[in-house]
């Protein structure tokens, strides 16, 4: 597989920027949705690390054939065995979080530009930089499809990331990596991508790129709310695919990515 150089990701846009600054409503989840209270045996277990863990390997301490007992969802009228987790946070607060993280794909605009020039100028990054910017280009197509940059997500598209990014996160060895953002963008975009993208954008703008939206006198506070806004959404989906998902490539990432923005942000305490 062979990838672009950096400094050719990133051209500047033109200056024309109409990314909206409202704060959307709270959402409310839909009724008899999929994503109940609850998830899939195979999606969650305290403490199993993905179908990679060698704890797969390790033996199990159910005898053979013996079935574990499984907690059904109390908010949840489904007797479905698939139900077997408990989750820490109510339906309606999980797509509150959604909601919030969505939202800050007003400023897709200014998100875009931070990630492509940070790719562009950064030579030791983790994420492969054409991966990370096929996938910011395809968002494109999301953002522009529910009108993200003026309107709040819809709970069509909230229930639509959720239980994407539920799914197990499956790479074929056939896969070419210019077609791996299909698999985590458009009708599969996913929280663990959204986490590492908001994270580099926020240590882009942190690292001193300013879009030209900064530039105007009038938003001279922006810039530290806006930064702020990366770190809270991306550490929100941190939370949200703990909850959700297992363990996979695009967790790793997103996990790094937060770690360093965090570091940025508040200071390392560690020794």
């Amino acid at each position: 597989m062979t990838f672009k150089p950096r400094a050719k990701l990133y051209r500047r846009p033109s200056k024309t920027n109409n990314e909206a600054a409202a704060v959307f409503p709270p959402p409310s989840p839909p009724r008899g949705d999929k994503l109940a209270d609850a998830v899939a045996a195979d999606v969650y277990h305290p403490g199993f690390l993905g179908p990679g863990s060698y704890a797969v390997l390790l033996a199990q301490d159910e005898e053979p054939g013996q079935l574990r007992e499984r907690e059904e969802s109390v908010a949840s009228e489904r007797s479905d065995r698939e139900l077997t987790h408990q989750h820490t946070l109510s339906k309606s607060m999980r797509y509150q979080m959604a909601h919030d993280v969505l939202s800050t794909f007003r400023h897709y605009n200014s998100i875009k530009e931070l990630v492509l020039w940070y790719n562009a100028s950064n030579e030791a990054g983790v994420i492969p930089a054409q991966l990370e910017v096929d996938v910011v280009n395809a968002l494109e197509a999301v953002v522009d499809k529910h009108d993200l940059r003026r309107k709040p997500p819809s709970p069509e598209l909230i229930a639509q990331v959720l239980e994407s990014t539920a799914r197990p996160f499956t790479i074929s060895q056939s896969l070419e990596a210019r077609d791996f953002h299909i698999l985590c963008s458009g009708e599969n975009l996913r929280f663990e991508v959204i986490g590492f993208l908001l994270a580099t954008a926020g240590r882009s703008l942190t690292f001193g790129f300013a879009p030209d939206i900064f530039s105007d006198p009038n938003n001279k506070d922006m810039k530290v709310r806006f930064t702020d806004e990366l770190l809270r959404a991306s550490t929100t989906c941190l939370f949200l695919t703990t909850m959700l998902a297992t363990v996979n490539d695009l967790t790793v990432w997103m996990y790094y990515e937060n770690y360093l923005f965090t570091i940025m942000m508040s200071g390392y305490a560690g020794e």
